[in-house]
C-alpha cells in the first residue's frame, strides 16, 4: 500500500487544539475498517514527513491490535506478513528515537499474537531479529533491542528454557557496557521485567549473579543523576524478590546511604534510594533485622532528611483545607519511610535508635531539630507501640512542654505528637494522662497568631475524645464546650471576612466527636453550637466550601443523636429544609462531592431521632440513596502509559508485562453507605417505608447490609396488602440463591438469621411445601457441616501430633514472649474445641501455664489465665487434679500492688475471670468461701469486654442467691456492690451483653423498692455514683 497523505493529515488532525476539528477527526478515523486502518498506520509510520505524526501512527497500531487481536488473525497471511514486515523494516531505518520506541511497543504487541496456547512462537523472524540487534555494534539496534524484550520478557515463549544462557548473556553484555550508560539502563530494566514475569524461583536464582552489574548500573544512575529508572527497577525487586539481593545486601545498603546522607544529591535520588531500603524491610524484614548495622545508619539519615526544613514566615498563618506541605519533600518522605520501617520491623529493631537520637534532637536550640524529633515520635510510635508503652510516661513528659514551645511548628508537631499516641495508645493514653493533656490541648486552640496550630490543636483533640472513656470526658466536658463555641463563633467571622476555613473545619470535627461520646450530657451545650452550624449549612453553598459544609451537616446529625428528639425537634425540620435544597438542585453537587456521602448518613441519624415524620422527606431522601446503592464499579484493563492507570480513583493489579486491570474505587464506599442507610429506613420507618420496598428489594444483592434489610423490607410491604406476596416470593429466590452461592460462614450465619426473622414476620404459610422441603434441606445440610466441623476437631488431634513439637518448642522460657503467647494461644483453643480430649497433650503445655500465669510480660499473663479458665470450663474431669495449683498464682496476679495499673490490667481482669470459671464449674475443687471473702476486692474490672460477663454475672448469682459473705452482715456490703455496679454502668462494659446488665438493673431496683435500705446505700457511695443511679 502506497503513502496515503491525506490519512496523514487526518493524524495532524487527531492532535489539534480545536475540538471541532479534533472531534470530526477522531470520528472520520473511527469510521475506518480495520484491514485498512492497520497499513495505512503503518505507511505513516514508515513515510510520514512529520515526526508526531510517525510517532502517532505507531501508539495507534499498537492500540489497534491490543484492542481487536481478533481482527488481526483474521486478516490473511500476505497482510500480516505486511505487517511485520514493515514494522522491523521501520526500526531499521526509523532516525527518531522517540518514534523508534513506539515502533518498539507496537512490534512487542504484534508478537504477543504469535505466541499460541501451547507458548510457542510462530514469528521465527523476531527472534532472529532480537539476536542480530541485540549483537549489532549499532547502539540504536541494541536499544531497540532491549526495548522489544523489555515490553515482551516472554517472547522465547516455550524456547526460554533453551535460549536462556542467551539471553544472560545478552542483558549481561548490554548491562556492562559503561561507555553507553543508556543501554545499560535498558539492560537493567529488561533484565527486571524478565525476573517480574518469571516467577520461577530456580531461574530468578539462576539470574542471581546479575545483581552486581545491576549494582553497578545503579551507582552510574547515583553519580550521572540522568535517568533515575535503575533506581526504580531495584525498587522492583527488592520488592518482588528481595532474597536474589541478600549477598551483595551490605554493598548495596553502602551505596545507597552515602547518597542518602549526601544534601547535595537531587532529592529524587535521595528518597528513591531511601525507598529501596526500606522496601527491603517491608519484604524481607528478617534480612534486614539480621542487617542491624544498616538500620542503625539508616534512622539518623531519615532524621537528618526530615531536618531539610524552611523558616516559612507565612507557614504559621496558612488557614486552608489543602495541605501547602509538599508530599515529595524529603521531611514527608523521611516521616513516612520512619513509619514503614517501624511497622516493617518492630520497636525492638527501630525504637532504640530513635530513643538514642531523639533526645538530643529535642534539647537542640534550632526548632527544625525539634519538630522533626517530635515529628519521629508520632512517626514510629503505631509500630514500636509495645516497646513504647513501656515508657509511654516519660514520653509524654517529654513531649508536654513543647506545647508551649516559641515557635508554632515545635507547637504543631507536639499536637501532632500528642493525637498520634491518643489513636495508637487508645484509652490507656487518655486513662493516664487526661488530666496532663487536655488542658494543654484547650490552651492551644486560643493561638490565634497561628491559625496552623489552632487547627493541629482540635484535631488532637479529636483524637483525644474519639477514644475517651464517658466518665472521663464528662469532667472536662463544660471547659471543652465554651473553648469549642469560642473557636467556632470566630472562626465563623474570619470564614465570612477572609474566606478561611481550615481551623473551622477541624474544630467542626472536634465538635461532633465530642458530642458523639458525650451523648446526652451534651444537652446543656445544644444551644452554644446548633445556631452557627446551621447559619454555615445555609451560607456555605460554593465549591469551595463543599467539605467543610459536609462535615457541619454530620456535626449537626451527631448532636441532634446525642441530644435527643425532644431537644433537636425544633431544629430538625429546618436542617431538613436545608439539606433538601442540596438535593432539589438548589446547590449544584457534582457525582465526586463530599458532602453526598455526610448527607446519606446523616439522613439516616436524622431518620432515627425523628421516626415516622421523617417520612415526608423521603420523596427526595431516596433517588440519591437508591442510585448509590445500585451503583456498578467501573471496571477496565489500561496500557503502563494510560493516563487513567495513574488515576488515584482507581485501584490496579498488574495484568501481564504492560498492562494493568483496574476498578474504580471511588464511589464504593458511597454505595455501602447507602446500603446501610436503606437498613436504616426500613427499621425505624417500617409502613413509612412501604412505597420504596419494590425498589429497593429488587435491587439489593443479598449480602452485608443488604442481608440485614430483609425482614425490615417485608415488615414495610405488609402495609400494602399484596406487595407483600410479590416481595416475598422475589427474596425467597434471592436467599436460597445466597445461602447456596456464600462462602463465608460467618455471613451464611447472618442469611439464615435474617432468613428466620422474615418468617417469623410473615407467620405461618408464608412457606409452601417445595420451599420447604428446599428449607429443610438447607438445615439439614447446616446440621450436616456442624457435625462434621464437631468431628474434625477430633480428627484433627492426630494432624496436632505433627504441629506439637512446634508448639511445644515456642512455649519454653527460652523463647522471646511473643512466640509463648502464640504458643499458649494454640493451646488454648486446643482446649477450648477438643475438650476433654486435649488432657493426652498436658504435659507439654500444663507445667509452663501453671508457670507463665505469673510471668513478666503482661501479655503471657493474660493468656495463661485465660487458658487456665477455659481448662476449668471446657477441660473435662480429667484436668481436676491440676485445678487446684492453678489458684495460688491466680490470686498471686490479682492481689500483687501493680495489679490495677492500666498496663496490667488486662492479665489481672483475666485472672479474676479464671478464678470466677473454677468457683463456677469445679466449686467442688477448691473452697470457694475463701474467694468470696476477697471478690469483692478485686472489682469492678473495666477493660475484658469478653470476661466481663462471667465476673459480673457471677456477681449477680452471688447477690440473687442472697449469699451471705457476699452481702455481709446486716447487708453492709451493699453499698460496695452498688459501686461496683455503677463502675460497669459507667465504662459500658457490658454494653453487649444485655441479659447481665439486665440482672444487675434488676438487683438496684430491688434495692430501691426498700428505700431505707436504699437511702442508706446512697449515702457510702460518692457523687458520680450516685448520679448513675438517679
Amino acid at each position: 500500500m502506497e503513502y496515503n497523505k491525506s490519512f496523514d493529515d487526518l493524524l495532524s488532525n487527531l492532535m489539534l487544539a480545536d475540538n471541532d476539528i479534533r472531534n470530526a477527526a477522531e470520528q472520520q478515523y473511527s469510521n475506518f475498517p480495520f484491514s485498512t486502518k492497520l497499513p495505512m498506520l503503518i505507511q505513516s509510520i514508515r513515510n510520514s514527513p512529520n515526526i508526531e505524526n510517525r510517532q502517532l501512527a505507531a501508539v495507534l497500531f499498537r492500540k489497534v491490535l491490543n484492542d481487536k487481536n481478533d481482527e488481526y488473525r483474521k486478516l490473511d497471511e500476505s497482510s500480516q506478513q505486511y505487517c511485520k514486515t514493515e514494522l522491523l523494516t521501520a526500526l531499521q531505518s526509523e532516525e527518531s528515537d522517540l518514534v523508534r520506541r513506539k515502533v518498539c511497543d507496537a512490534v512487542a504487541e504484534l508478537a504477543r499474537l504469535y505466541v499460541d496456547d501451547d507458548n510457542q512462537n510462530l514469528w521465527p523472524e523476531i527472534l532472529q531479529f532480537l539476536f542480530q540487534f541485540a549483537n549489532s555494534p549499532n547502539l540504536s539496534h541494541k536499544e531497540v533491542a532491549l526495548q522489544i524484550f523489555r515490553n515482551f520478557p516472554t517472547i522465547f515463549g516455550n524456547q526460554q528454557t533453551h535460549y536462556l544462557e542467551v539471553i544472560k548473556r545478552m542483558l549481561f553484555q548490554c548491562m556492562s557496557d559503561t561507555t553507553n550508560h543508556k543501554i545499560a539502563y535498558l539492560a537493567v530494566d529488561a533484565t527486571t521485567a524478565f525476573l517480574m514475569v518469571n516467577d520461577n524461583d530456580q531461574l530468578r536464582r539462576h539470574f542471581q549473579d546479575m545483581v552486581p552489574p545491576i549494582l553497578t548500573v545503579v551507582q552510574m544512575c547515583l553519580a550521572k543523576t540522568d535517568d533515575d529508572s535503575p533506581l526504580k527497577n531495584l525498587i522492583e525487586i527488592a520488592e518482588a524478590i528481595p532474597k536474589i539481593i541478600r549477598p551483595h545486601l551490605n554493598d548495596l545498603a553502602v551505596e545507597l546511604i552515602k547518597n542518602i546522607s549526601n544534601s547535595q544529591a537531587e532529592s529524587n535520588y535521595r528518597q528513591l534510594s531511601l525507598e529501596v531500603l526500606v522496601t527491603l524491610a517491608e519484604s524481607a524484614p528478617a534480612m534486614m533485622r539480621k542487617h542491624g548495622q544498616i538500620i542503625i545508619q539508616l534512622i539518623p539519615q531519615c532524621l537528618s532528611m526530615m531536618i531539610d526544613l524552611e523558616d516559612d514566615p507565612e507557614w504559621s498563618a496558612w488557614d486552608n483545607s489543602d495541605d501547602p506541605e509538599d508530599s515529595d519533600s524529603n521531611p514527608i518522605v523521611a516521616e513516612f519511610a520512619l513509619d514503614r520501617l517501624a511497622m516493617a520491623l518492630g520497636g525492638k529493631a527501630i525504637l532504640p535508635h530513635i530513643v538514642s537520637v531523639v533526645p538530643q534532637m529535642l534539647q537542640n536550640g534550632d526548632w527544625r531539630y525539634k519538630y522533626a524529633g517530635l515529628m519521629a515520635i508520632s512517626a514510629v510510635a503505631d509500630g514500636c507501640q509495645k516497646q513504647m508503652m513501656q515508657l509511654l510516661t516519660n514520653v509524654v513528659m517529654t513531649i508536654l512542654p513543647f506545647l508551649k514551645d516559641e515557635h508554632p511548628r515545635v507547637r504543631y508537631a507536639a499536637c501532632n505528637a500528642i493525637g498520634q499516641m491518643s489513636t495508637d495508645f487508645a484509652e490507656y493514653f487518655q486513662k493516664k494522662f487526661h488530666d496532663k493533656v487536655l488542658p494543654q490541648l484547650l490552651d492551644l486552640m486560643d493561638d490565634i497568631a497561628n491559625p496552623r496550630v489552632q487547627a493541629h490543636a482540635c484535631a488532637a483533640l479529636y483524637h483525644f475524645c474519639d477514644d475517651c472513656p464517658s466518665h472521663i470526658l464528662k469532667i472536662y466536658l463544660e471547659p471543652i464546650a465554651i473553648k469549642l463555641k469560642a473557636l467556632l463563633q470566630s472562626k465563623l467571622q474570619e470564614l465570612m471576612q477572609q474566606g478561611t476555613k481550615n481551623v473551622l473545619e477541624q474544630a467542626i470535627t472536634a465538635i461532633s466527636t465530642v458530642a458523639q461520646r458525650a451523648e446526652g450530657n451534651f444537652l446543656p451545650y445544644y444551644d452554644h453550637f446548633m445556631p452557627s452550624l446551621k447559619f454555615i449549612i445555609q451560607s456555605a453553598t460554593t465549591p469551595e466550601y463543599r467539605l467543610l459544609r459536609g462535615k457541619t451537616i454530620e456535626c449537626v446529625s451527631f448532636i441532634g443523636l446525642a441530644v435527643g428528639t425532644d431537644k433537636f425537634l425544633y431544629d430538625a425540620n429546618d436542617v431538613m429544609q436545608l439539606l433538601l435544597k442540596t438535593q432539589t438542585g438548589d446547590i449544584e453537587m457534582t457525582d465526586d462531592d463530599p458532602q453526598v456521602s455526610y448527607m446519606m448518613t446523616a439522613w439516616a441519624r436524622i431518620c432515627k431521632i425523628l421516626g415516622k415524620q421523617f417520612v415526608q422527606y423521603l420523596p427526595v431522601v431516596m433517588p440519591p440513596l437508591i442510585k448509590a446503592a445500585s451503583a456498578k464499579p467501573e471496571v477496565a484493563i489500561f496500557d503502563e502509559d494510560d493516563e487513567k492507570a495513574q488515576d488515584d480513583g482507581w485501584e490496579f493489579v498488574k495484568i501481564g508485562e504492560q498492562q494493568k486491570f483496574g476498578i474504580k474505587t471511588a464511589g464504593l464506599d458511597d454505595k455501602g453507605t447507602a446500603c446501610q442507610m436503606l437498613v436504616c429506613y426500613a427499621k425505624e420507618l417500617k409502613d413509612g417505608f412501604v412505597d420504596y420496598v419494590e425498589e429497593v428489594s429488587s435491587m439489593t444483592r443479598v449480602r452485608g447490609a443488604a442481608i440485614e434489610s430483609l425482614p425490615y423490607l417485608i415488615e414495610s410491604a405488609k402495609f400494602k396488602g399484596g406487595l407483600v406476596t410479590q416481595i416475598w416470593q422475589f427474596v425467597l429466590e434471592e436467599i436460597f440463591q445466597a445461602i447456596k452461592m456464600e462462602p463465608e460462614p460467618e455471613m451464611l450465619a447472618n442469611i439464615l438469621d435474617s432468613f428466620a426473622k422474615c418468617i417469623e414476620s410473615l407467620g405461618k404459610g408464608c412457606v409452601n411445601g417445595k420451599d420447604m422441603e428446599k428449607l429443610t434441606e438447607i438445615i439439614h445440610e447446616q446440621i450436616k457441616k456442624l457435625q462434621t466441623n464437631a468431628q474434625l476437631r477430633q480428627e484433627f488431634l492426630p494432624v496436632f501430633d505433627k504441629l506439637l513439637p512446634d508448639f511445644a518448642g515456642l512455649i519454653t522460657p527460652d523463647r522471646n514472649w511473643q512466640e509463648r503467647q502464640w504458643a499458649i494461644c494454640a493451646f488454648d483453643d486446643l482446649i477450648e474445641y477438643t475438650g476433654n480430649a486435649s488432657f493426652a497433650y498436658h504435659g507439654y503445655f500444663l507445667e509452663q501455664y501453671i508457670n507463665s500465669i505469673t510471668d513478666v510480660h503482661c501479655e503471657i499473663r493474660q493468656s495463661a489465665s485465660y487458658g487456665c479458665g477455659i481448662i476449668a470450663q471446657f477441660g473435662g474431669e480429667e484436668y481436676s487434679k491440676f485445678i487446684p495449683e492453678f489458684v495460688p498464682p491466680l490470686l498471686k496476679v490479682i492481689t500483687d500492688a501493680s495489679a490495677k495499673e492500666i498496663e496490667n490490667l488486662t492479665a489481672t481482669e483475666n485472672a479474676i475471670s479464671a478464678i470466677v470459671k473454677i468457683c463456677v464449674y469445679r466449686s467442688n475443687l477448691i473452697d470457694v468461701n475463701l474467694i468470696l471473702a476477697q471478690f469483692l476486692n478485686w472489682l469492678p474490672i473495666t477493660e475484658d469486654e469478653l470476661e466481663a460477663p462471667h465476673i459480673y454475672g457471677f456477681l449477680c448469682n452471688l447477690v440473687e442467691s442472697n449469699n451471705e459473705i457476699i452481702l455481709g452482715k446486716d447487708n453492709c456490703n451493699l453499698p460496695r456492690i452498688l459501686s461496683i455496679f455503677a463502675s460497669a454502668f459507667i465504662t459500658g462494659i457490658l454494653a453487649d451483653d444485655v441479659n447481665t446488665k439486665t440482672r444487675m438493673e434488676t438487683i438496684v431496683n430491688q434495692i430501691k423498692s426498700v428505700p431505707e435500705m436504699w437511702n442508706s446505700c446512697l449515702q457510702h457511695l460518692p457523687e458520680s455514683d450516685r448520679q448513675i443511679f438517679q
